[in-house]
């Protein structure tokens, strides 16, 4: 595992540990007591990213809690702490921490 998130989520050419799947799921992040619904783009085993709605999302480097539904109906949702390496216009990346 890569101690440094940049050799990861590099500029330039990609180089992620994880393979990413496209999946759209229903997320709500949560930072400092404020929740935001939104939807997943991909998600890989080492994090994700979170479409733009039409609340804020968290800056870069902040670290929050995200709960991702299943597809599985009465299967639980994941809850994972994450930390935001990358904004753009589109959403967020996240790592899991």
């Amino acid at each position: 595992m890569h101690e440094d998130n940049s050799m990861v989520f590099g500029f330039g050419k990609e180089r992620r540990q994880y393979e990413r799947k496209e999946v759209e799921r229903r997320a709500i992040v949560s930072l400092d007591g404020h929740e935001t619904t939104v939807m997943t783009g991909d998600i890989s085993q080492g994090g994700a990213f979170l479409k733009r709605g039409s609340e804020p999302l968290p800056s870069e480097g902040a670290d929050i809690y995200v709960e991702i539904q299943t597809d599985m109906p009465g299967e639980d949702p994941m809850i994972a702490r994450a930390r935001v390496v990358r904004v753009t216009e589109e959403g967020i990346g996240i790592v899991f921490i």
